[in-house]
């Protein structure tokens, strides 16, 4: 078992529509869960997610994401009480760019069939606690310029809006964390 620190321990909660979902860290051995959540998100979700038209993740991509060390990378997952099934994910990564200025980078998608009813709302506020934890200064994301709901979703969050300084088909959302 791989060492979690306390405050990163499971929870559970109810979604809008009443169903308890448990959001925990990610572990290695939800290399199969990871590969099917993502191959049953819709076409449309994926392409918002990863920018391209992949259908499922390869097995580099797989260890990546199963594989974190709770501190440059973090990654918490939605998964039904009931079932286990997983239908939602979001991460950070330490941008090694900008490691002395502590970015982190995030991203996130919930299952299109759960979309709406708080559990992006729920994982994004304890990955937001985690990287404050760690002492990141800043969390950053791109997204298509045309992704409403996702622009909305950041700007609730508290993210600041801004065209992409490299493709104006995206904008970056920054969120400051530990300012005093």
């Amino acid at each position: 078992m791989h060492a979690c620190p306390a405050h990163l321990l499971p929870s559970s909660f109810k979604t809008n529509h009443g169903v308890w979902v448990t959001s925990r860290p990610i572990l290695p051995e939800d290399i199969e869960r990871e590969q099917a959540f993502i191959k049953n998100l819709s076409p449309e979700t994926r392409y918002r997610r990863f920018m391209s038209t992949l259908n499922e993740l390869s097995s580099a991509q797989l260890h990546h994401f199963t594989h974190i060390d709770y501190h440059h990378t973090m990654a918490f997952i939605a998964l039904l009480k009931e079932t286990g099934e997983e239908i939602g994910v979001c991460r950070y990564a330490a941008d090694p760019a900008e490691k002395t200025r502590g970015a982190c980078e995030f991203a996130i998608v919930v299952a299109d069939e759960w979309q709406g009813q708080g559990i992006g709302h729920h994982l994004m506020t304890r990955l937001i606690a985690a990287a404050k934890e760690e002492g990141f200064l800043r969390m950053t994301g791109d997204f298509l310029a045309d992704n409403t709901r996702m622009l909305n979703f950041v700007s609730r969050l508290g993210f600041n809006l801004s065209t992409h300084p490299e493709d104006h088909r995206l904008k970056r959302g920054v969120l400051w964390l530990n300012r005093h």
